[in-house]
């Protein structure tokens, strides 16, 4: 999971279910903060459908001067409550992963 954020230079985070751009951190200070509210460590996989309604959309860019979505994007969806999260890799080869989380993020989307 480390992996998963080492090199990221933007993160954007959207309202899932209009895609509006919420926030966008592209300094060092506000990206850390953001990994650290996930706590990715601490999640665990899991197999349950999720069946939830998706709350924020979080993009990861590690590459700002050539932002291509096919090839770039990190992607995390957060559900209702920050209770469960999935995971989406777009490059190598279009990975998802369920997990069990415990997110709070509203103070970080101004």
């Amino acid at each position: 999971m480390d992996n998963y954020v080492k090199g990221v230079k933007v993160i954007e985070i959207y309202d899932a279910a209009n895609k509006e751009l919420l926030v966008k951190y592209d300094d060092k200070h506000n990206i850390d903060k953001v990994i650290s509210a996930l706590n990715i460590k601490s999640w665990k996989e899991t197999e349950k459908s999720i069946g939830m309604n998706p709350k924020y959309t979080i993009k990861f860019y590690c590459d700002t001067t050539n932002q291509d979505e096919e090839k770039d994007i990190k992607e995390i969806t957060l559900y209702e409550n920050g209770e469960y999260a999935t995971i989406f890799i777009t490059s190598p080869g279009g990975v998802k992963q369920n997990y069990k989380t415990s997110i709070d993020i509203s103070e970080l989307v101004i």
